[in-house]
């Protein structure tokens, strides 16, 4: 379980730095926010 939740993780972690690369900060902050939520 720990190495799935690791792997969702670092997922994540890509995905935010991809759209920090593609839109700033308020794509991080709307991901942030999103995740949050979950």
């Amino acid at each position: 379980e720990i190495e799935e939740n690791e792997k969702q993780r670092r997922q994540l972690q890509n995905m935010i730095e991809e759209a920090i690369r593609n839109n700033g900060n308020k794509t991080y902050l709307h991901i942030l926010s999103q995740y949050r939520l979950l």
